[in-house]
């Protein structure tokens, strides 16, 4: 990479989004995030430079303006998101400076982000071949899915990796120490309401504002898609169960890599929870609104 090219790049480093795109992305540390998750991802995934890397709802390009500089001329970047404003800055303002990069506009329907999307989460395809990218990653993604879409969207990531490929998502996760913390009311969120098995929210009016999983669940559920957990999970500030010194982010992080043989089956009796996953979820959903049309009736 030419001396004048890799200026260029360290400047789109430092662009920034107008407020309004950058409010629920860190705000005045939008910046600064995308650069210490950069660091994350080299520290835990060892993110290389040559890397082709997916950026699953990359919102307004936090992560794509730090890695820039970093990726080199055989490095690629793709992300997509749901949010129209957010893609069209991406592509405005990154694309046409960074080759390497590229964004895509998703009609995802989810009712906190994209009420009004056309297409399902359970069935969307990732519009990208199989095994393509060295690293795929979601922040904030998955703490925003409902069962049977976290599903379909674990699988999308296996798919499109690469054999020996890695993959780092974040969670809110509950295993006995969490739901401890939760019960001393020391964590950030309660997690009262189980609409569905391993499934857990915080406001029932509004079921994919902040949803958690049993940390077993999950981990079972990676072993069916091909993925293999390799370090251990690292659990993130919201539940007040790590020292603030040894916690990097927010959320819970588990990093796996694709297994270089075909496709796990899942045992019989995790075969089982998939259909209910999918079958249950219109039922769930239809079962919150009219609760939430309960509670308003009340009130």
């Amino acid at each position: 990479m030419n001396a004048t090219k890799k200026e260029k790049l360290q400047e789109l480093s430092d662009l920034q989004p107008p407020s309004k795109l950058i409010k629920g992305h860190g705000g005045e540390t939008f910046s600064q995030l995308g650069h210490k998750w950069v660091e994350t991802f080299k520290l835990l995934a060892d993110l290389q430079p040559d890397d082709t890397v997916l950026d699953v709802g990359c919102g307004p390009g936090r992560m794509a303006l730090a890695l820039a500089p970093y990726l080199g001329e055989k490095g690629r970047y793709e992300g997509f998101d749901i949010k129209p404003k957010d893609i069209a800055w991406c592509k405005q303002e990154i694309e046409t400076r960074w080759s390497k990069s590229r964004f895509q506009l998703v009609d995802i329907k989810n009712e906190h982000y994209n009420s009004t999307g056309t297409i399902s989460a359970d069935k969307f395809k990732f519009p990208y071949e199989d095994n393509t990218f060295d690293f795929v990653f979601l922040t904030s993604v998955f703490t925003h899915l409902l069962p049977a879409d976290l599903f379909n969207y674990l699988q999308e990531v296996s798919r499109v990796l690469k054999p020996g490929g890695s993959c780092l998502i974040t969670y809110f996760l509950l295993n006995e120490s969490i739901r401890n913390s939760i019960q001393a009311d020391k964590a950030r969120f309660s997690f009262a309401h189980n609409p569905q098995p391993h499934c857990y929210i915080e406001k029932p009016e509004n079921p994919e504002d902040a949803v958690a999983y049993d940390q077993e669940f999950i981990c079972n559920l990676y072993s069916q898609v091909g993925l293999n957990i390799e370090k251990p999970i690292s659990f993130g500030g919201w539940s007040r169960t790590v020292d603030k010194n040894e916690v990097r982010h927010g959320q819970d992080i588990i990093l796996a890599v694709k297994s270089d043989s075909k496709q796990i089956k899942p045992s019989e009796s995790e075969s089982n929870q998939l259909p209910l996953i999918t079958l249950k979820i219109n039922a769930t959903r239809l079962s919150l609104l009219i609760s939430s049309a309960i509670v308003i009736w009340k009130n």
